[in-house]
């Protein structure tokens, strides 16, 4: 299925472009507040998915929780502070097993701050990021930021958080390290400089055969200053740029972007996904592979991923919503042996629609608030 607005990549450098003669009209939702979301889900049984969304016009952030598949009433998170500014983006991280969520924000300065609760507690707790940082994390207004679990050798087996965001000054994609004597500090990865409106998405992959720290993969994504969609995986911490990273194409100007991973048991056979919502307002996805070439012999990490796909325009798949804005706040989670992912709905703008994807096909699974 074609996607709207795109032209089939250049096999030669896996480049897919949108070429702006071919967008569609304006869409009647222009107008539309856009609602800012992430999601998480710790991967207990009795740890549901999360969906944390900020208020279209204050700086509340509120919490809509699922237990016993249904969606609880939402509560507001409380003990922010500083408070974070408007239509902030925002990030959030559940480690495995966990029932804690961490959020990172910005205030108004674009001070990156961090605080933790649970999903059944409005009161939060703030963090220490910005103390330990020196309140020297700015992040570029109007980017996005992402955060992950990540695993360091440590005696207690907890796990550390990796945060990357997009530097207001040098416009280079920083990394932040929790590490294992419970600290923050910037660390020397630097990736190569981003739109100062872009967005940067995660795919973490434990490492293999659940083992503790070997064989961790980390994909990022984000969009350099030509608009093109970047793609570096990362192995056990280790990054060579020059080998491993690629681009996937370009992108409308500060889309937001959502990552997932599908991963078996030996880490051989990970399917990596990248969605964003298109120019017309559809969920859109690359599909490629997330192994580690430390595992899987020969592999070779660029040149995997699919051209786009049009999940609402597929045959098989049944009634996908339409988003209200275009390049709008997505978010994703798996669940089980399948995915979860939400965006502002076009009926519904105030609201957050959820699509699954059973791994046969796409499909509206209702309204999360």
């Amino acid at each position: 299925m074609a996607v709207t607005g795109y032209r089939r990549p250049n096999t030669a450098n896996h480049s897919i472009m949108f070429s702006s003669d071919d967008s569609p009209s304006p869409s009647p939702m222009e107008t539309t507040t856009p609602i800012n979301i992430a999601a998480v889900r710790g991967g207990q049984n009795d740890v549901g998915t999360t969906v944390i969304r900020q208020d279209n016009t204050t700086q509340r952030f509120y919490i809509h929780s699922m237990v016993d598949n249904q969606w609880r009433d939402p509560i507001t998170i409380e003990g922010l502070d500083p408070p974070p500014s408007k239509n902030t983006s925002f990030a959030a991280l559940q480690a495995p097993n966990s029932s804690t969520i961490q959020i990172f924000y910005t205030a108004e300065n674009n001070t990156m701050y961090d605080a933790s609760g649970t999903a059944d507690d409005e009161s939060w707790r703030m963090g220490r990021l910005a103390s330990d940082t020196r309140y020297g994390v700015l992040v570029s207004p109007n980017s996005g930021f992402a955060a992950t679990p990540w695993v360091v050798e440590n005696n207690d087996r907890e796990y550390s958080f990796r945060v990357y965001y997009i530097d207001r000054t040098t416009q280079f994609v920083q990394e932040l390290a929790y590490d294992s004597r419970g600290s923050w500090a910037g660390t020397t990865v630097r990736f190569s400089r981003a739109s100062d409106r872009g967005k940067v998405a995660l795919a973490w992959v434990r490492a293999s055969n659940f083992s503790y720290t070997e064989n961790q993969v980390l994909h990022v994504f984000y969009q350099d200053q030509r608009a093109n969609l970047v793609h570096v995986p990362g192995y056990d911490g280790e990054w060579d740029f020059a080998e491993n990273s690629e681009t996937l194409g370009t992108l409308v100007e500060g889309t937001y972007l959502a990552a997932n991973i599908m991963q078996d048991t030996v880490a051989t056979n990970n399917t990596v996904r990248i969605m964003w919502v298109s120019p017309a307002n559809r969920l859109t996805l690359l599909r490629g592979k997330g192994a580690s070439p430390k595992v899987v012999r020969g592999f070779q990490p660029r040149g995997t991923f699919t051209n786009p796909i049009d999940a609402v325009g597929l045959p098989e798949s049944r009634n996908v919503a339409i988003a209200a804005v275009r390049g709008g706040s997505i978010a994703s989670v798996p669940v089980g042996e399948e995915l979860r992912v939400y965006y502002q709905s076009l009926q519904t703008p105030q609201s957050i629609v959820e699509i699954g994807w059973n791994r046969q096909s796409w499909y509206t699974v209702g309204l999360v608030a």
